[in-house]
């Protein structure tokens, strides 16, 4: 029907903003001062960042995103795929749309919770829905953020780095 081919191209026209909002400089992308200061007294060891996203083309501009600032970027279509990648390498932290195929992110947060590597995991949920409701579920099932689509590449860059520097902090402060 005409109004269902209405939906479909206001939905194609969202999905392309908010893909192109990640390829425009709004702020600032390096990997700053803060972090070099952090890891000062060693090698730079590149972070691994697992990119869980059911939309082909958003996953792909993350992970370009963070490609681009110096990071490994790891992908899963789902949270199977998403709980597989976790179980086979080291992940610093997971960017997890809050739209999954599948299992739901909810449900994907509080397995990465209740496993043995996602304690101190960080976990980083993206979402086009921007009401509280939303937020506060991916919060309460122990997403540590939250960013509401279309996001900017230099505010995702900023909370995964942010994110990162608090989880080095707490294991320096636990070894």
């Amino acid at each position: 029907t005409q109004s269902s081919e209405v939906a479909n191209i206001a939905r194609r026209a969202r999905k392309r903003a908010c893909v192109s909002d990640l390829c425009h400089a709004d702020w600032p992308t390096g990997r700053g001062a803060n972090q070099s200061k952090i890891s000062a007294g060693g090698p730079k060891v590149q972070e691994r960042v697992l990119v869980v996203d059911h939309d082909g083309s958003m996953r792909q501009a993350i992970a370009s995103v963070l490609v681009t600032a110096g990071y490994i970027a790891v992908q899963a279509a789902d949270a199977e795929a998403a709980m597989a990648a976790l179980e086979a390498e080291p992940i610093d932290l997971v960017v997890l749309d809050y739209i999954l195929a599948g299992k739901s992110c909810i449900t994907l947060c509080d397995a990465i919770r209740r496993s043995s590597f996602g304690v101190d995991l960080p976990i980083l949920v993206v979402s086009a829905a921007s009401d509280g409701a939303s937020q506060r579920a991916a919060i309460e099932a122990g997403a540590d953020d939250f960013l509401t689509k279309p996001v900017h590449r230099g505010e995702l860059l900023l909370r995964i780095r942010s994110l990162l520097q608090f989880r080095r902090m707490r294991q320096e402060l636990a070894a």
